[in-house]
């Protein structure tokens, strides 16, 4: 099984442009530290084994999502999403949905994006 998570993570963290509208310690696997906006998450939905040669997988599949949250304008979220699409192409991925909610209650934004890979093992 491949090692996604720190991969993702390493290539979130060390990016210059999301470094200046997103603390390094609000870009997390899962949980979303409170009180810190903008933030990243990101967590796997899928990674199974796929094209089998021999009785042995040769690739993973792998989906991804990846939330950014946020209170701030809209030209951060739109500079923050458009890095994360950058930044997961980069590492092989295709986004297949993109979203955007809002709790009423906080108005806090949450942009919701879905990345699909299929990764040589």
């Amino acid at each position: 099984m491949i090692d996604i998570q720190k991969s993702i993570y390493q290539a979130l963290s060390s990016s210059a442009l999301l470094s200046t509208y997103v603390q390094s310690n609000a870009i997390t696997y899962m949980v979303r530290t409170a009180n810190t906006f903008p933030a990243i998450t990101f967590y796997i939905l899928d990674q199974t084994d796929m094209n089998y040669c021999d009785d042995s997988a040769t690739d993973e599949n792998a989906s991804v999502q990846v939330s950014a949250w946020f209170k701030s304008s809209f030209i951060a979220r739109q500079a923050i999403a458009y890095e994360v699409n950058r930044i997961m192409e980069g590492l092989g991925y295709v986004r297949t949905y993109f979203t955007d909610q809002i709790e009423d209650d906080t108005l806090i934004h949450q942009r919701i994006m879905r990345f699909r890979a299929i990764l040589p093992k």
